[in-house]
Protein backbone atom coordinates (compact mmCIF):
# COMPACT_ATOMS: atom_id res chain seq x y z
CA UNK A 1 0.00 0.00 0.00
CA UNK A 2 2.76 2.54 1.27
CA UNK A 3 4.53 1.42 -2.43
CA UNK A 4 1.24 2.61 -4.29
CA UNK A 5 0.44 5.69 -2.59
CA UNK A 6 4.39 6.58 -3.59
CA UNK A 7 4.01 5.68 -6.87
CA UNK A 8 1.09 8.06 -7.30
CA UNK A 9 2.67 10.50 -5.55
CA UNK A 10 5.64 10.09 -7.75
CA UNK A 11 3.00 10.48 -11.03
CA UNK A 12 1.65 13.68 -9.37
CA UNK A 13 4.91 15.19 -8.89
CA UNK A 14 6.38 14.23 -12.75
CA UNK A 15 2.61 15.22 -14.11
CA UNK A 16 3.06 18.96 -12.50
CA UNK A 17 6.97 19.49 -13.75
CA UNK A 18 5.62 18.32 -17.20
CA UNK A 19 3.02 20.86 -17.17
CA UNK A 20 5.43 23.12 -16.27
CA UNK A 21 7.71 22.43 -18.79
CA UNK A 22 4.74 22.73 -21.72
CA UNK A 23 3.49 25.71 -20.16
CA UNK A 24 6.83 27.85 -20.51
CA UNK A 25 7.23 26.02 -24.01
CA UNK A 26 4.11 27.52 -24.71
CA UNK A 27 5.14 30.91 -23.47
CA UNK A 28 8.46 30.83 -25.35
CA UNK A 29 6.50 30.14 -28.61
CA UNK A 30 4.66 32.65 -28.20
CA UNK A 31 7.04 35.28 -27.10
CA UNK A 32 9.03 34.07 -30.32
CA UNK A 33 6.16 34.98 -32.58
CA UNK A 34 5.67 38.14 -30.69
CA UNK A 35 9.34 38.96 -31.20
CA UNK A 36 8.86 38.57 -34.88
CA UNK A 37 6.59 42.01 -35.20
CA UNK A 38 7.45 44.41 -32.31
CA UNK A 39 9.52 47.61 -33.45
CA UNK A 40 11.79 49.09 -30.75
CA UNK A 41 11.24 52.24 -29.59
CA UNK A 42 14.58 52.07 -27.68
CA UNK A 43 18.29 52.64 -28.74
CA UNK A 44 21.52 53.89 -27.68
CA UNK A 45 23.42 53.61 -24.41
CA UNK A 46 21.16 55.69 -22.64
CA UNK A 47 18.13 53.69 -24.18
CA UNK A 48 16.69 57.34 -25.02
CA UNK A 49 13.69 56.41 -26.60
CA UNK A 50 13.17 56.81 -30.70
CA UNK A 51 9.16 56.83 -31.57
CA UNK A 52 9.92 57.14 -35.14
CA UNK A 53 8.37 54.08 -36.06
CA UNK A 54 5.15 55.17 -34.28
CA UNK A 55 5.28 57.97 -35.53
CA UNK A 56 5.50 56.19 -39.11
CA UNK A 57 2.65 53.88 -38.65
CA UNK A 58 0.31 57.31 -37.27
CA UNK A 59 1.31 60.37 -39.09
CA UNK A 60 -1.26 59.77 -42.17
CA UNK A 61 -4.42 58.98 -39.87
CA UNK A 62 -7.21 61.73 -38.89
CA UNK A 63 -6.97 60.66 -35.57
CA UNK A 64 -5.24 58.82 -33.37
CA UNK A 65 -6.19 57.86 -29.56
CA UNK A 66 -2.89 57.11 -27.25
CA UNK A 67 -4.14 55.58 -24.72
CA UNK A 68 -2.80 54.80 -21.03
CA UNK A 69 -3.14 51.63 -18.51
CA UNK A 70 -3.49 53.96 -16.03
CA UNK A 71 -4.04 57.43 -15.25
CA UNK A 72 -0.25 57.49 -13.31
CA UNK A 73 2.65 56.34 -15.05
CA UNK A 74 5.56 58.93 -15.39
CA UNK A 75 6.60 56.86 -18.65
CA UNK A 76 3.71 56.36 -20.16
CA UNK A 77 2.60 60.08 -20.17
CA UNK A 78 6.24 61.35 -21.25
CA UNK A 79 6.24 58.53 -24.00
CA UNK A 80 2.65 59.99 -25.44
CA UNK A 81 3.96 63.97 -24.64
CA UNK A 82 6.94 62.93 -27.10
CA UNK A 83 4.63 61.08 -29.75
CA UNK A 84 2.21 64.62 -29.70
CA UNK A 85 5.32 66.93 -30.22
CA UNK A 86 6.58 64.64 -33.15
CA UNK A 87 2.82 64.60 -34.93
CA UNK A 88 2.51 68.03 -34.26
CA UNK A 89 5.74 69.03 -36.56
CA UNK A 90 5.83 65.80 -38.78
CA UNK A 91 2.56 64.82 -39.03
CA UNK A 92 0.50 68.19 -39.30
CA UNK A 93 -2.03 67.38 -36.19
CA UNK A 94 -3.01 70.68 -35.03
CA UNK A 95 -5.70 69.35 -32.17
CA UNK A 96 -5.40 67.17 -28.64
CA UNK A 97 -8.41 66.42 -27.21
CA UNK A 98 -8.25 65.22 -23.85
CA UNK A 99 -10.18 63.46 -21.48
CA UNK A 100 -10.92 66.10 -19.24
CA UNK A 101 -13.65 68.81 -18.75
CA UNK A 102 -13.96 70.81 -21.62
CA UNK A 103 -14.94 74.13 -19.60
CA UNK A 104 -11.85 73.35 -17.62
CA UNK A 105 -9.33 74.07 -20.42
CA UNK A 106 -10.86 77.07 -21.77
CA UNK A 107 -8.77 79.37 -20.06
CA UNK A 108 -5.70 76.82 -21.60
CA UNK A 109 -7.40 77.69 -25.06
CA UNK A 110 -7.61 81.58 -24.80
CA UNK A 111 -3.84 81.28 -23.60
CA UNK A 112 -2.67 79.54 -26.44
CA UNK A 113 -4.54 81.76 -28.77
CA UNK A 114 -2.77 85.12 -27.64
CA UNK A 115 0.23 86.56 -29.60
CA UNK A 116 1.57 88.14 -26.16
CA UNK A 117 3.77 86.13 -23.67
CA UNK A 118 1.60 84.20 -21.45
CA UNK A 119 1.75 82.75 -18.04
CA UNK A 120 1.06 79.08 -18.33
CA UNK A 121 2.14 77.94 -15.27
CA UNK A 122 -0.66 79.77 -13.60
CA UNK A 123 -3.05 79.30 -16.17
CA UNK A 124 -1.99 75.44 -16.19
CA UNK A 125 -2.58 75.74 -11.97
CA UNK A 126 -5.89 77.48 -12.14
CA UNK A 127 -7.28 75.32 -15.02
CA UNK A 128 -10.28 72.64 -14.19
CA UNK A 129 -7.99 70.50 -15.72
CA UNK A 130 -8.80 66.82 -13.56
CA UNK A 131 -5.98 66.32 -11.37
CA UNK A 132 -4.96 63.76 -12.28
CA UNK A 133 -3.05 65.26 -15.36
CA UNK A 134 -1.57 68.00 -13.13
CA UNK A 135 1.60 66.67 -13.20
CA UNK A 136 5.33 67.99 -14.26
CA UNK A 137 5.13 65.65 -17.57
CA UNK A 138 1.51 66.93 -18.89
CA UNK A 139 2.92 70.90 -18.00
CA UNK A 140 5.89 70.39 -19.79
CA UNK A 141 3.89 69.01 -22.87
CA UNK A 142 1.80 71.94 -22.21
CA UNK A 143 4.95 73.99 -22.38
CA UNK A 144 5.92 72.62 -25.81
CA UNK A 145 2.64 73.66 -27.42
CA UNK A 146 2.63 77.09 -25.63
CA UNK A 147 6.46 77.86 -27.25
CA UNK A 148 5.32 75.97 -30.76
CA UNK A 149 2.34 78.36 -31.10
CA UNK A 150 4.12 81.54 -30.54
CA UNK A 151 6.17 80.79 -33.27
CA UNK A 152 3.25 80.18 -35.16
CA UNK A 153 0.01 82.67 -37.00
CA UNK A 154 -3.15 81.74 -35.48
CA UNK A 155 -4.56 79.58 -38.32
CA UNK A 156 -1.28 76.90 -37.40
CA UNK A 157 -1.77 76.87 -33.87
CA UNK A 158 -2.30 73.87 -31.58
CA UNK A 159 -5.69 73.57 -29.54
CA UNK A 160 -5.71 71.82 -26.64
CA UNK A 161 -9.79 70.69 -25.36
CA UNK A 162 -11.44 68.60 -22.81
CA UNK A 163 -13.88 66.65 -24.03
CA UNK A 164 -15.67 64.96 -20.93
CA UNK A 165 -19.17 66.38 -19.77
CA UNK A 166 -19.04 65.25 -16.03
CA UNK A 167 -18.65 68.45 -14.29
CA UNK A 168 -21.87 70.19 -14.27
CA UNK A 169 -20.70 72.88 -11.80
CA UNK A 170 -17.65 73.49 -14.07
CA UNK A 171 -20.46 73.73 -16.92
CA UNK A 172 -22.58 75.65 -15.12
CA UNK A 173 -20.26 78.26 -14.08
CA UNK A 174 -19.37 79.21 -17.60
CA UNK A 175 -23.05 79.72 -18.42
CA UNK A 176 -23.27 82.45 -15.91
CA UNK A 177 -20.13 83.88 -17.01
CA UNK A 178 -21.65 84.15 -20.78
CA UNK A 179 -25.41 84.46 -20.16
CA UNK A 180 -26.56 87.86 -20.24
CA UNK A 181 -26.91 88.76 -16.38
CA UNK A 182 -25.49 85.23 -15.37
CA UNK A 183 -29.14 83.80 -16.62
CA UNK A 184 -30.82 85.59 -13.77
CA UNK A 185 -33.14 86.94 -17.06
CA UNK A 186 -34.61 83.33 -17.39
CA UNK A 187 -35.94 81.90 -14.05
CA UNK A 188 -35.63 78.34 -15.30
CA UNK A 189 -32.41 78.84 -16.44
CA UNK A 190 -31.36 80.87 -12.91
CA UNK A 191 -32.95 77.95 -11.14
CA UNK A 192 -31.19 75.03 -12.59
CA UNK A 193 -27.62 76.71 -12.73
CA UNK A 194 -28.60 77.42 -8.80
CA UNK A 195 -29.16 73.82 -8.20
CA UNK A 196 -26.19 72.75 -10.01
CA UNK A 197 -24.39 74.93 -7.41
CA UNK A 198 -26.47 73.71 -4.17
CA UNK A 199 -26.15 70.10 -5.34
CA UNK A 200 -22.44 69.84 -5.75
CA UNK A 201 -21.74 71.90 -2.37
CA UNK A 202 -24.27 69.53 -0.47
CA UNK A 203 -23.63 66.40 -1.78
CA UNK A 204 -21.78 65.95 -4.56
CA UNK A 205 -22.41 64.79 -8.67
CA UNK A 206 -24.83 62.20 -7.77
CA UNK A 207 -27.07 63.88 -5.08
CA UNK A 208 -30.05 65.74 -6.72
CA UNK A 209 -33.68 64.40 -5.98
CA UNK A 210 -36.49 64.14 -8.13
CA UNK A 211 -37.96 67.58 -7.79
CA UNK A 212 -34.36 68.97 -8.45
CA UNK A 213 -33.59 66.53 -11.59
CA UNK A 214 -37.20 68.12 -13.13
CA UNK A 215 -35.33 71.44 -12.28
CA UNK A 216 -32.03 70.61 -14.31
CA UNK A 217 -34.57 69.50 -17.17
CA UNK A 218 -36.65 72.93 -17.31
CA UNK A 219 -32.83 74.53 -17.33
CA UNK A 220 -31.72 72.59 -19.96
CA UNK A 221 -34.59 72.78 -22.11
CA UNK A 222 -34.42 77.00 -21.92
CA UNK A 223 -30.74 76.94 -22.90
CA UNK A 224 -31.67 74.96 -25.59
CA UNK A 225 -34.62 77.56 -26.75
CA UNK A 226 -32.21 80.31 -26.22
CA UNK A 227 -29.15 78.61 -27.88
CA UNK A 228 -31.48 78.32 -31.31
CA UNK A 229 -32.44 81.63 -31.40
CA UNK A 230 -28.69 83.20 -30.61
CA UNK A 231 -27.20 80.42 -33.37
CA UNK A 232 -23.56 80.64 -31.59
CA UNK A 233 -21.92 77.46 -31.93
CA UNK A 234 -19.78 77.79 -28.84
CA UNK A 235 -23.08 78.48 -26.97
CA UNK A 236 -24.62 75.66 -28.46
CA UNK A 237 -21.54 73.17 -27.83
CA UNK A 238 -21.64 74.18 -23.94
CA UNK A 239 -25.61 74.09 -23.72
CA UNK A 240 -25.24 70.73 -25.12
CA UNK A 241 -22.24 69.90 -22.54
CA UNK A 242 -24.72 70.89 -19.94
CA UNK A 243 -27.24 68.94 -21.57
CA UNK A 244 -25.53 65.53 -21.52
CA UNK A 245 -24.37 66.02 -17.96
CA UNK A 246 -27.80 66.17 -16.51
CA UNK A 247 -28.69 63.05 -18.70
CA UNK A 248 -25.66 61.51 -17.17
CA UNK A 249 -26.47 62.68 -13.65
CA UNK A 250 -30.14 61.42 -13.45
CA UNK A 251 -28.90 58.47 -14.87
CA UNK A 252 -28.41 54.90 -13.01
CA UNK A 253 -25.19 53.89 -12.12
CA UNK A 254 -24.78 51.15 -14.14
CA UNK A 255 -25.53 52.95 -17.19
CA UNK A 256 -23.06 55.99 -16.65
CA UNK A 257 -20.14 54.75 -18.11
CA UNK A 258 -22.07 53.71 -21.67
CA UNK A 259 -23.57 57.17 -21.53
CA UNK A 260 -20.43 59.35 -20.62
CA UNK A 261 -18.42 57.17 -23.35
CA UNK A 262 -20.66 57.67 -25.99
CA UNK A 263 -20.67 61.71 -25.13
CA UNK A 264 -17.45 61.84 -25.26
CA UNK A 265 -16.94 60.75 -28.87
CA UNK A 266 -19.85 63.12 -29.82
CA UNK A 267 -17.82 65.61 -28.26
CA UNK A 268 -14.99 64.81 -29.88
CA UNK A 269 -16.41 64.45 -33.24
CA UNK A 270 -18.35 67.65 -33.13
CA UNK A 271 -14.92 69.77 -32.14
CA UNK A 272 -12.75 68.10 -34.92
CA UNK A 273 -15.85 69.37 -37.41
CA UNK A 274 -16.74 72.48 -36.13
CA UNK A 275 -13.78 74.17 -33.99
CA UNK A 276 -11.01 72.28 -35.69
CA UNK A 277 -12.17 72.11 -39.23
CA UNK A 278 -11.86 68.58 -39.71
CA UNK A 279 -8.08 69.23 -39.25
CA UNK A 280 -6.05 66.15 -37.87
CA UNK A 281 -6.32 65.06 -34.07
CA UNK A 282 -4.97 63.10 -31.31
CA UNK A 283 -7.33 61.91 -28.39
CA UNK A 284 -5.34 61.15 -24.77
CA UNK A 285 -7.60 59.16 -23.00
CA UNK A 286 -7.35 55.99 -20.84
CA UNK A 287 -7.16 52.63 -22.81
CA UNK A 288 -10.67 51.28 -21.57
CA UNK A 289 -12.23 54.87 -23.53
CA UNK A 290 -10.22 54.50 -26.55
CA UNK A 291 -11.11 50.49 -27.43
CA UNK A 292 -12.69 49.62 -30.53
CA UNK A 293 -14.83 46.69 -29.12
CA UNK A 294 -17.40 47.10 -26.19
CA UNK A 295 -16.71 46.41 -22.67
CA UNK A 296 -18.59 44.90 -20.16
CA UNK A 297 -21.32 47.56 -19.07
CA UNK A 298 -20.45 50.14 -22.24
CA UNK A 299 -19.83 50.71 -25.52
CA UNK A 300 -16.54 52.77 -25.16
CA UNK A 301 -15.47 56.44 -27.12
CA UNK A 302 -13.45 54.42 -29.51
CA UNK A 303 -16.18 52.17 -30.91
CA UNK A 304 -18.14 55.09 -31.99
CA UNK A 305 -15.25 57.12 -33.09
CA UNK A 306 -14.33 53.54 -35.13
CA UNK A 307 -17.86 53.44 -36.35
CA UNK A 308 -17.64 56.80 -38.02
CA UNK A 309 -14.17 57.26 -38.89
CA UNK A 310 -13.05 53.61 -39.77
CA UNK A 311 -9.61 53.45 -40.74
CA UNK A 312 -8.99 57.19 -40.51
CA UNK A 313 -9.23 56.13 -36.72
CA UNK A 314 -6.03 54.32 -35.13
CA UNK A 315 -6.18 53.98 -31.18
CA UNK A 316 -2.21 52.72 -29.78
CA UNK A 317 -2.98 51.84 -26.32
CA UNK A 318 -0.18 51.56 -23.85
CA UNK A 319 0.77 49.04 -21.22
CA UNK A 320 3.67 48.44 -18.81
CA UNK A 321 4.43 45.15 -16.94
CA UNK A 322 6.08 46.79 -13.31
CA UNK A 323 6.12 50.06 -11.92
CA UNK A 324 5.02 52.96 -10.09
CA UNK A 325 2.08 54.70 -10.26
CA UNK A 326 0.23 58.16 -8.99
CA UNK A 327 -2.73 57.57 -7.91
CA UNK A 328 -4.96 58.21 -4.94
CA UNK A 329 -5.27 55.97 -2.41
CA UNK A 330 -8.85 56.11 -0.66
CA UNK A 331 -7.14 53.72 2.47
CA UNK A 332 -4.32 56.43 2.88
CA UNK A 333 -4.01 59.21 5.56
CA UNK A 334 -2.18 61.55 3.76
CA UNK A 335 -3.63 63.93 1.27
CA UNK A 336 -3.46 63.91 -2.55
CA UNK A 337 -1.92 61.19 -4.94
CA UNK A 338 0.06 58.53 -3.67
CA UNK A 339 2.95 56.97 -5.19
CA UNK A 340 1.68 52.71 -5.59
CA UNK A 341 4.04 49.86 -6.97
CA UNK A 342 2.30 47.37 -8.77
CA UNK A 343 4.25 44.37 -9.26
CA UNK A 344 5.36 42.21 -12.64
CA UNK A 345 2.56 40.41 -14.02
CA UNK A 346 2.41 36.65 -12.70
CA UNK A 347 -0.83 36.54 -14.44
CA UNK A 348 -0.72 33.46 -17.08
CA UNK A 349 -4.01 34.76 -18.90
CA UNK A 350 -2.80 38.67 -19.11
CA UNK A 351 -1.15 40.02 -22.36
CA UNK A 352 1.57 41.61 -19.74
CA UNK A 353 2.98 38.27 -18.58
CA UNK A 354 4.12 37.57 -22.25
CA UNK A 355 4.93 41.23 -23.30
CA UNK A 356 7.24 41.36 -20.35
CA UNK A 357 10.26 38.62 -22.06
CA UNK A 358 10.11 40.01 -25.52
CA UNK A 359 12.76 41.58 -27.22
CA UNK A 360 13.63 44.31 -26.52
CA UNK A 361 11.94 45.25 -23.80
CA UNK A 362 10.23 48.36 -25.04
CA UNK A 363 7.91 48.12 -28.51
CA UNK A 364 5.61 48.88 -30.70
CA UNK A 365 3.03 46.37 -31.72
CA UNK A 366 0.87 47.03 -34.45
CA UNK A 367 -2.28 44.60 -33.70
CA UNK A 368 -3.79 45.52 -37.15
CA UNK A 369 -0.59 43.49 -38.82
CA UNK A 370 -1.77 40.66 -37.28
CA UNK A 371 -5.39 40.56 -37.24
CA UNK A 372 -5.09 37.75 -39.20
CA UNK A 373 -2.85 35.65 -38.15
CA UNK A 374 -4.35 32.46 -36.68
CA UNK A 375 -1.94 31.77 -34.62
CA UNK A 376 -2.12 35.28 -33.02
CA UNK A 377 -6.16 34.97 -33.02
CA UNK A 378 -6.06 31.68 -30.91
CA UNK A 379 -3.49 33.41 -28.21
CA UNK A 380 -5.13 36.67 -27.97
CA UNK A 381 -8.08 34.93 -27.08
CA UNK A 382 -7.05 32.98 -24.76
CA UNK A 383 -4.26 35.56 -22.93
CA UNK A 384 -6.93 38.42 -22.91
CA UNK A 385 -6.54 40.18 -19.62
CA UNK A 386 -4.93 43.78 -19.37
CA UNK A 387 -3.92 45.75 -16.49
CA UNK A 388 -6.50 48.20 -16.62
CA UNK A 389 -5.97 51.13 -13.30
CA UNK A 390 -8.23 54.06 -13.05
CA UNK A 391 -7.13 57.35 -11.14
CA UNK A 392 -8.01 54.78 -7.66
CA UNK A 393 -5.66 52.56 -5.83
CA UNK A 394 -7.55 49.36 -4.66
CA UNK A 395 -4.31 46.92 -4.74
CA UNK A 396 -2.39 45.65 -6.58
CA UNK A 397 -3.42 41.98 -7.91
CA UNK A 398 -5.29 39.76 -10.35
CA UNK A 399 -8.50 42.28 -10.00
CA UNK A 400 -6.41 44.75 -12.10
CA UNK A 401 -6.56 42.42 -14.87
CA UNK A 402 -9.50 42.82 -16.68
CA UNK A 403 -10.52 41.00 -19.97
CA UNK A 404 -10.82 42.63 -22.94
CA UNK A 405 -11.10 41.58 -26.97
CA UNK A 406 -7.35 42.41 -27.31
CA UNK A 407 -7.45 42.10 -31.48
CA UNK A 408 -10.87 43.84 -31.80
CA UNK A 409 -9.72 46.31 -29.23
CA UNK A 410 -7.11 48.15 -30.21
CA UNK A 411 -5.09 48.86 -32.94
CA UNK A 412 -1.99 48.80 -31.60
CA UNK A 413 0.21 49.08 -28.58
CA UNK A 414 3.47 50.72 -26.64
CA UNK A 415 4.66 48.54 -24.36
CA UNK A 416 7.43 49.54 -21.52
CA UNK A 417 9.28 46.54 -19.68
CA UNK A 418 9.20 49.00 -16.19
CA UNK A 419 7.95 52.17 -15.58
CA UNK A 420 7.78 55.27 -13.38
CA UNK A 421 5.42 56.79 -11.19
CA UNK A 422 3.58 60.59 -12.94
CA UNK A 423 5.39 63.46 -11.07
CA UNK A 424 4.25 65.98 -8.58
CA UNK A 425 4.16 69.92 -10.48
CA UNK A 426 6.33 71.83 -7.93
CA UNK A 427 6.81 74.74 -10.27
Amino acid sequence: MVKIKGLVFSFLMMSMVNTAVFAQQDKQIAVDSLNKYIKPIASGVDSVRDYSAVIDLLKNKALVGLGESTHGTGSIFEGKSEIIKRLIKQGDFKTVFMETGYCGLLNIDTLFRQSKQIDLLKGFKKSGLFGIYKTDEVYRMFEWIAAYNQEHDLKDRVAILGIDMQDAEGIADKLVQILPDGGKNDQKIHNGLITIKNGFTRTGAFGFSKAEQVILKEMVSGLTSLALKQSDPEFTFITRLMEQSVIWLNSSAQLRSDIRDQYMAENVLWLKKNRRENGKAIVWAHNAHLANSKRPYRLPMGSHLKKELKNDYYNLAFAFDEGWVRIFDPKSTKPGFQERLFASSENVNSIEYYFKDCKPKDFLLDLTEIADNKFFKQFFRKNNRLRVIGSRFLGDGNFSFTPESILDGYDGFVFFNKASAAKELRR
